[in-house]
């Protein structure tokens, strides 16, 4: 009863937090699984001497995650 009376939300309003959360995963999947394979596996291919993938996220001391915590907590 409760449905019907209450006045349709904005989509991104109902799904701003799942669509974070979304986003964030992908972050740190490129961040801490893709981006070394990836950088390791180029070093293999080109045979120079291994290239050491730098976090992106981690840069300025994590800041980014305790932010997305914030965020999505």
């Amino acid at each position: 009863m409760e449905e019907e009376t209450k006045k349709e939300e904005h989509w991104m309003k109902s799904y701003w937090r799942p669509a974070m959360g979304w986003s964030y995963m992908a972050i740190c999947l490129f961040d801490f699984m893709l981006a070394p394979v990836f950088f390791g596996i180029l070093s293999a291919v080109t045979k120079t001497p291994q290239i050491v993938w730098k976090s992106l996220t981690l840069a300025e001391g994590g800041l980014f995650h305790l932010a997305m915590g914030a965020v999505l907590g």
